[in-house]
């Protein structure tokens, strides 16, 4: 389940995930700085997504990895 929940940017568990269209989530401070000639190149399928004038408009808010990260730190607090 942690790779459900790990942003592949910065290797740590989602902060305000935000959901490329390849639906592949990240932290969206790592996407912001990943940001490139407003183009951002998922690095989990490499598949290229525009970012315009710099901003994550066309990412939505990954509503699932909050809940998976909750469910993870409960599942390892009860070992």
């Amino acid at each position: 389940m942690d790779s459900f929940v790990q942003c592949h940017y910065c290797k740590k568990h989602l902060t305000n995930p935000l959901q490329l269209i390849c639906r592949h989530s990240f932290c969206t401070d790592c996407l912001t700085k990943e940001i490139e000639n407003d183009k951002i190149i998922c690095p989990v399928c490499d598949t290229e997504h525009t970012a315009p004038a710099a901003s994550l408009s066309s990412a939505k808010q990954d509503k699932l990895a909050p809940y998976l990260i909750g469910l993870n730190r409960f599942i390892y607090s009860t070992k």
